[in-house]
């Protein structure tokens, strides 16, 4: 009888993490009950953060409005947003616009109660599927518990994912968290349920964020080059590939078919004047990358690093490497994906030499604490910090009900072409993001949103930055207004916040402002409460301008 050939195993040659075993059910509690706490403690930090106040915490009003325009146009797609003017196409990825809008509609619970409550709650299911892809790259549980507690506390993970705005931002970071963990795992057993699931992990990522399907792509490539490195691995990668194209296709090509794809040109366009990429490689060499107070995690990922070098484990460093090389913006949030995985790794190795040194100890507070307490602690502390880190305070700021009630005002009192400069020192102020919203009136030097429209984006970045500018000035910040009114072009009404929602300037810049406009010609106020005053500039002798009136219309 002719014998067969045996045929070599399509593993290979190829560098991979041992896949772990079947656990015994006595054992299960051992293995994984650690990852449960650490699950908790992000569910914790994320939902207590996001109910702590009363109203969708930074930005937001866009994707407000664009679940409304959805709504109101039957769930389909409409060729613009009707925000600030709806001169922006409606071509963000709209899963989370549909989803909330159809159990808004169902339910008739207010789509501001989705965006108060349900990023938080996806961020959180996100720390359950980064805890899947650290137990599928790794085969040690206390590895991948450590990494589950590091991406529950980094506030990089949270303080933008949290967010009104984090409705997208959250659910991009679910999807490729599920993408990566099911990659992982088809290049360790070749199932076929796990490339099924990676197919539709990417395609909803790509329904669901620009950013972060950026992210998932760099990241899947580093698995392919990681774990993969065979011809079944990169076919069933390329399929993967095009049938998440192939699932977002019910949104892209709508997209295109109204718009063609010089709006797709127009976001990488815009954005990259702004954001360039490989802009804050420096950071890449400051072992601080999660926006901790101080860097706990951070710490421990730069031990992980040469750890993972000197296992031959590259995956997490080439991650790291490319968000600060190749992601174009949004390196807080996914740096804080490799940076847990290093700092699990670091801290399962300082754990290991710890237990291993205990016996050369003298007798000390040390030498008797239970290993798994003082590493606990450890974790402990990292999330304390990481809850009083700048980036977390930077970011929670909310609209107060005088300030929304002030935008009502406008709505309510002003002319519907009206024209309104808010005036904020940053581009995503919740001031500036939420106005066009609740107002319904237009904003000059509203940012977000305008990176679809081609050749917007960049010079309404750099108006809101001048008019920022003015509020940081000792003094004559009205005379500092006017000089922008005669280079962009006076607004109908100027917005001044007398304390800043958010601590990105001194406390009492606006009230400032607000004090000197009162004294000068031509601005009458018309509106005022205890945190917003609005000055009626009609009365001014109209100003040229060098901008557009496509972008700032008289």
């Amino acid at each position: 009888m002719r014998q067969r050939a045996v045929q070599p195993s399509p593993l290979e040659g190829a560098r991979i993490l041992p896949f772990p075993a079947p656990t015994p059910r006595g054992a299960w509690a051992r293995r994984y009950a650690p990852t449960l706490l650490a699950i908790a403690l992000g569910a914790v930090i994320r939902i207590g953060w996001a109910v702590s106040t009363d109203f969708p915490r930074l930005d937001g009003g866009l994707f407000y409005l664009m679940i409304r325009d959805l709504q109101l146009n039957g769930f389909r797609l409409p060729a613009f947003a009707s925000y600030d003017g709806g001169q922006i196409p409606f071509a963000y990825p709209p899963l989370a616009f549909y989803e909330v809008g159809f159990l808004s509609s169902i339910t008739g619970i207010p789509v501001l109660d989705f965006l108060w409550l349900q990023p938080a709650i996806v961020c959180a299911l996100a720390v359950a599927a980064f805890a899947w892809l650290a137990h599928s790259v790794t085969s040690e549980p206390r590895v991948a518990w450590l990494s589950t507690a590091a991406f529950a506390s980094l506030p990089g993970t949270y303080a933008w994912q949290a967010a009104g705005g984090g409705l997208t931002r959250s659910l991009g970071c679910l999807f490729a968290m599920l993408l990566l963990a099911t990659l992982a795992r088809y290049y360790q057993t070749y199932r076929v349920r796990y490339l099924a699931g990676a197919m539709l992990a990417g395609g909803l990522l790509l329904l669901s964020h620009t950013d972060w399907s950026l992210f998932g792509a760099h990241g899947s490539l580093a698995l392919l080059l990681t774990l993969g490195r065979t011809r079944r691995a990169t076919v069933a990668s390329m399929a993967a590939g095009l049938a998440s194209v192939l699932v977002a296709a019910v949104w892209w090509v709508p997209v295109v078919q109204q718009h063609g794809f010089e709006v797709f040109g127009a976001v990488l366009d815009g954005s990259t004047q702004v954001f360039v990429p490989g802009g804050v490689v420096v950071r890449l060499f400051i072992p601080i990358w999660g926006g901790e107070l101080f860097p706990v995690f951070s710490a421990f990922a730069v031990f992980g690093i040469y750890h993972s070098l000197r296992r031959r484990e590259y995956f997490a460093p080439l991650v790291l490497a490319a968000v600060f090389t190749i992601q174009i913006r949004g390196e807080h949030q996914m740096s804080a994906v490799p940076v847990a995985l290093l700092a699990g790794l670091g801290m399962a190795e300082a754990w290991r030499r710890f237990e291993a040194s205990r016996g050369a100890m003298s007798v000390g507070v040390l030498s008797r604490m239970p290993t798994s307490v003082l590493f606990t602690g450890f974790v402990l502390v990292g999330a304390f910090l990481g809850v009083q880190a700048p980036v977390v305070a930077g970011l929670a700021a909310a609209l107060s009900a005088p300030q929304r009630q002030a935008m009502e005002w406008a709505r309510e009192s002003t002319p519907p072409e009206s024209t309104f400069l808010v005036m904020h020192a940053q581009a995503w102020e919740p001031g500036l993001e939420w106005f066009p919203a609740l107002s319904e009136r237009r904003s000059v030097t509203t940012v977000p949103g305008y990176e679809w429209v081609a050749g917007a984006y960049y010079p309404r970045w750099l108006a809101n930055r001048e008019a920022g500018r003015c509020l940081k000035q000792d003094a004559d910040s009205a005379q500092c207004i006017e000089e922008w009114f005669v280079r962009w072009r006076r607004p109908d009404y100027v917005f001044v916040f007398k304390e800043v929602p958010r601590p990105s300037l001194r406390e009492d810049c606006c009230a400032v402002l607000a004090e000197e406009l009162r004294g000068r010609s031509g601005y009458t106020p018309v509106y005022e409460n205890d945190e917003v005053v609005i000055f009626d500039l009609r009365g001014l002798e109209a100003s040229g301008g060098l901008m557009s009136d496509r972008l700032l219309p008289d």
